[in-house]
């Protein structure tokens, strides 16, 4: 039982700093992407990396999924936001 538990907290962590990025984000949206704001977006994305790893080595996510995601994902936004100029 207290491995589903255990389980159970760490996606809602996961939740909570995804919540977090967003928040951030939206900060560096309003204020701009530089000293502080940068600062805390980076923070809550290594926090929201560290989910992704605990979860991984729990074997509650398929890593190889997340990776080939990932690339499709640059593939297909890359491009689009390179011509916007936004980088």
């Amino acid at each position: 039982m207290k491995a589903v538990q255990n389980q159970f907290n760490l996606h809602v962590k996961l939740m909570e700093e995804c919540a977090e990025v967003i928040h951030a984000s939206s900060k560096a949206l309003k204020r701009g992407l530089h000293g502080v704001e940068k600062y805390n977006l980076s923070e809550e994305c290594g926090d929201v990396l560290a989910c992704i790893e605990m979860l991984e080595a729990r074997g509650l996510l398929d890593i190889h999924s997340v990776y080939r995601k990932k690339h499709l994902t640059i593939s297909k936004y890359d491009s689009i936001f390179n011509e916007q100029g936004t980088q």
